[in-house]
């Protein structure tokens, strides 16, 4: 059975719906179209008294347009009911009949391949930035009634960016810099600051919609056909031309705009055979001063005064609605929550973004800023919802794996982080006894040659110890810095290992749950060479403190990898016992002792091969190096579990961290390890 994932933007003018399935090699999400149009249009016409649903969608408004006076007697052509959901109780019911209603009809009409009670579809649902909680309580309740519990939110902007990097028009670059979504719907205006596909900020207002530009033009229709309101029949027809005619004639002239500024533009109000006057706007302009002037109309004010903090932003004076819309986008810059250079792109979408006004007011505030406006700005949210969300559930499905084999990873990585040790103490001891040898033996030739006192050897020994302490540090720093980079690599190499040994597991039908078309190419190349060449990466990044904790466990930094300098000093006693030896002093060198001067005819006879006696020296000196590194080695036996124990940490950490962020990376780290 194929698991389905509903996409839900429930809005204010329009609703849009998307089904996702999950499972498939390409999952690819589709609209549902109910009506021939992507919108089902927000309107329910029913009987109040009984709840009962006569039509929803644009089959609600044709029908009470062709119904007579008294066929309409007792029924409601409800709209504008979204914004006032879980704040007025009317509202709230008109909500759940009508989502209850386009539910219901997507199961008759076999839009949906299971029953929600099969468990095999999962509605995930858009939020507004500023809706309050009691919308998201009463939605709740009214899915969970539907038969499909638990169901997820997800702030809408976060689901038209993802539909828009999917679709390949939002490259990573700008998901990492930060983008600014800003969704100007119908009820609400919802901004979303997102970076690494994580929102970081949200704001908005959830009042600042586009009904207030239909309220806008409504006034004028009033003012433009002195007495109408009178002609009226019944309370219906102007609700009717307020919340419905007068939107679909906002999104007429909306669309004009974008074609001419200066024709006139020029409606006739019909409402079935009745006329009630006409609408004219003579140029842009006039609509300019319309928004600049505007005062929220009593009924509009009246029914989103439900609405927590609406009086706050509507009052009955006059005000800028340009201003108020530029100053709420503007609203997390002004308190310094997110600096301008932070925006690398911003994407305008929701309806009402289609606005000259608006796109021009948002290119004059961001003038060096990428600006995209969506193409298709009603459905981008719902489209989103459903293929982002199947990336949610993988991200867990895959943590949850990695978690349940924490046992067996952390075996392997103490193993492996164990012998790159090893090898690079080996090296680190080699390279120091080289350098320590490239330093001295001239010295003690020119000693065992020329005669001379042990002052006068140390004395020698001493001189370019300093550079001698830089070049040891170096070396070691490079061994260091080569160890981190085998403990990175071979971290990623153990997390490709575990990707391909569960590739049946994450490639098996239904259960693996990818959106597309981002992660389809991971199934067509190896899912292991490819995703988790950026999941590890995360996790590894910060392994190298795990070396340096391993150093310090081991007491190695003091010896063979962190700039040994004070091997120096042994050293230098070293050769002193060992030519000591050959004189037949035993015990500790005095200064006395030490003052004697060697004539070079007793060193020769003294020393009748210079490089047995050289060897002999540096013999001496790399057993003393190979015990104490035996010394130290013990100590980090002892100290293993800890180590043990510090790796399953730092793990289960970062793989927490794992998001969506780290996914996306495939195409440069698929180029950077090719395993």
């Amino acid at each position: 059975m194929t698991r389905e994932l509903i996409g839900l933007d429930f809005g204010t003018t329009n609703t849009h719906l998307s089904l996702t399935p999950v499972g498939e090699k390409n999952p690819v999400g589709r609209d549902i179209r109910v009506f021939p149009q992507n919108a089902v249009q927000t309107v329910l016409l029913y009987a109040p008294k009984e709840s009962r649903v006569i039509a929803f969608g644009q089959t609600a408004q044709e029908e009470w347009v062709s119904m007579s006076r008294s066929e309409r007697r007792g029924l409601k052509l409800a709209a504008n009911f979204k914004p006032i959901t879980g704040a007025d109780p009317v509202a709230t019911k008109e909500s759940d009949l009508f989502l209850t209603a386009l539910f219901q009809h997507l199961q008759d009409e076999r839009f949906l391949s299971h029953l929600s009670s099969d468990n095999h579809t999962q509605v995930v649902i858009g939020l507004p930035a500023e809706a309050d909680p009691s919308y998201r309580g009463a939605l709740s309740t009214i899915f969970t009634t539907m038969g499909y519990p638990h169901t997820p939110f997800f702030y809408e902007p976060w689901g038209a960016l993802f539909y828009h990097y999917s679709t390949k028009q939002i490259d990573k670059d700008h998901l990492f810099r930060g983008v600014l979504v800003v969704d100007f719907g119908g009820g609400t205006l919802d901004c979303s600051y997102l970076k690494d596909f994580r929102v970081r900020q949200v704001w908005g207002s959830n009042v600042l919609g586009g009904q207030l530009l239909d309220d806008c033009l409504y006034q004028l229709f009033l003012k433009q056909n002195p007495g109408v309101d009178k002609a009226f029949r019944d309370e219906a027809v102007e609700q009717y031309i307020r919340y419905i005619l007068f939107r679909e004639i906002k999104e007429k002239y909306s669309n004009r705009l974008t074609q001419n500024l200066t024709l006139p533009f020029r409606e006739t109000i019909w409402v079935g055979k009745d006329h009630y006057g006409d609408f004219e706007i003579s140029d842009y302009s006039v609509f300019l001063s319309l928004l600049r002037e505007y005062t929220v109309s009593e009924d509009l004010a009246t029914s989103l005064s439900t609405i927590p903090h609406a009086g706050e932003t509507l009052t009955r004076e006059p005000f800028d609605l340009s201003a108020a819309l530029k100053e709420t986008v503007l609203k997390a810059f002004r308190a310094q929550k997110v600096p301008k250079d932070a925006v690398s792109l911003i994407l305008l979408t929701g309806g009402s973004s289609r606005w000259k006004f608006f796109q021009e007011m948002i290119a004059e505030e961001f003038p060096h800023t990428r600006i995209l406006s969506s193409e298709d700005p009603e459905a981008s949210i719902s489209r989103g919802l459903g293929s982002g969300y199947s990336l949610v559930l993988f991200e867990k499905q895959v943590k949850a794996e990695i978690h349940a084999s924490m046992d067996e990873i952390t075996d392997r990585l103490t193993s492996t982080y164990e012998e790159i040790l090893h090898l690079s103490m080996d090296r680190s001891l080699q390279v120091t006894s080289d350098l320590l040898r490239a330093h001295a033996e001239p010295k003690i030739t020119r000693f065992l040659e020329q005669g001379g006192t042990f002052t006068d050897l140390e004395k020698d020994l001493s001189a370019g110890l300093l550079e001698l302490g830089e070049s040891l540090t170096l070396a070691q720093e490079e061994i260091r810095a080569r160890a981190f980079k085998q403990i990175e690599t071979a971290t990623q190499k153990e997390f490709y290992r575990w990707f391909d040994t569960r590739g049946p597991f994450f490639s098996r039908q239904n259960d693996l749950l990818l959106p597309d078309p981002l992660m389809a190419q991971m199934i067509e190349k190896s899912l292991a060479n490819r995703a988790f060449s950026t999941l590890t990466t995360v996790v590894s990044v910060s392994f190298g403190t795990i070396l340096g904790g391993v150093i310090g466990l081991s007491g190695v930094a003091g010896a063979a990898l962190s700039g040994p300098v004070g091997w120096i000093g042994a050293f230098t006693v070293g050769v002193f016992l060992t030519l000591a030896s050959f004189l037949g002093f035993k015990g500790k060198i005095t200064e006395r002792m030490k003052g004697v001067r060697y004539p070079p005819w007793m060193l020769k006879v003294l020393f009748p091969s210079k490089k047995k006696a050289l060897e002999r020296v540096f013999s001496a000196q790399t057993k003393e190096l190979d015990r104490r590194a035996r010394e130290e080695w013990l100590q980090f036996a002892l100290e293993k579990p800890k180590l043990k124990q510090q790796i399953r940490e730092y793990t289960e950490r970062h793989i927490d961290r794992i998001s969506f962020a780290d996914i996306i990376s495939l195409q440069e780290t698929e180029e950077k390890y090719d395993l």
